[in-house]
């Protein structure tokens, strides 16, 4: 097989992207016959057919999806390379993208991103929140350098720069019944009162629905959010309680306000915050110094 063409590349992307040739077309500005004719001579070139003509559009074939992984690390090849010979006039162009948890959002810009951003202010840091399998499937696609979730699911193109152990817990107002508690709280003493929970597509909302199928208890949440803000004020009303990450530190929680208690399940200690990566993906120097500083300057993985 010959070099690929690179404008071909891109054109393939954007058709896969947007689904169909019109579609491309309008976004790249270009008529429908010269994406056409690209795509076509592309399928020359690389010997395959790439797309399947369905009635709402096209859809690509298992070789399209080879492709795509192809062009996606090349382009990090690329980004790297022109990134590294930006380093030598001291970090001023380039991107880094990184994907979190909600949970996470805190301690990584008074950690890690303010400081980064007043130091290199040519470059251009994207962060995006999103629920966990999102987080995963973002670095494991080549869309972000790195990602940060509560207990995300097992991927074998993602492997763990960073880890550490962060128990689930309970967070109640200063007034709720449980607060008195000195002990762990039990799970179903827990259930006996108004929750208000993540989805379950987030790790805390995952974490509550397996500790209520372990002690075959109903959950029967009085509020489902992804916004850790609304469940912070949820709690400080006093009407109820919810499951939070052991990392999350609210200024209510030192005043007094709030309160964190332990857990009696065994569920709720075998949990981890994870700091992910694509496996054996080059970083650009921008994404590696930001990697370096999340391990080191986070207190979560700095000191797990």
């Amino acid at each position: 097989m010959r070099e690929l063409n690179q404008r071909r590349l891109r054109y393939f992307f954007e058709v896969l992207t947007q689904g169909s040739i019109r579609g491309a077309a309008e976004h790249l500005n270009t008529a429908p016959s010269v994406i056409t004719r690209q795509i076509k001579l592309l399928e020359d070139e690389v010997g395959v057919a790439l797309f399947i003509r369905q009635p709402r559009g096209l859809e690509p074939t298992e070789s399209a999806r080879y492709l795509l992984e192809f062009w996606r690390g090349c382009q990090s090849q690329q980004e790297q390379f022109e990134e590294r010979l930006q380093a030598l006039k001291g970090l001023q162009r380039g991107e880094v993208r990184i994907v979190s948890s909600e949970g996470f959002v805190d301690p990584l810009m008074d950690e890690v991103l303010t400081d980064f951003c007043a130091e290199y202010p040519g470059l251009n840091v994207f962060m995006d929140v999103l629920p966990n399998n999102e987080v995963v499937t973002e670095v494991a696609e080549n869309r972000a350098h790195m990602g940060l979730a509560y207990n995300p699911p097992a991927n074998t193109d993602v492997e763990f720069s960073a880890s550490s152990h962060q128990p689930v817990k309970l967070l109640v107002s200063a007034q709720h019944p449980l607060a008195k508690s000195r002990n762990a709280v039990a799970v179903q003493e827990i259930f006996r009162h108004p929750l208000a929970i993540m989805p379950p597509a987030y790790g805390l909302g995952q974490a509550a629905q397996l500790l209520a199928y372990s002690e075959h208890l109903q959950l029967k949440p009085t509020l489902v959010t992804n916004s850790l803000a609304a469940l912070r004020r949820y709690v400080l009303s006093g009407k109820g309680a919810t499951f939070i990450g052991s990392f999350s530190v609210f200024s209510e929680i030192e005043s007094g306000e709030l309160k964190i208690l332990e857990i009696d399940h065994p569920l709720c200690q075998n949990v981890y915050a994870r700091l992910m990566v694509k496996r054996s993906r080059p970083l650009s120097i921008a994404a590696e110094e930001v990697l370096l500083r999340v391990k080191t300057r986070m207190q979560m993985f700095a000191h797990p």
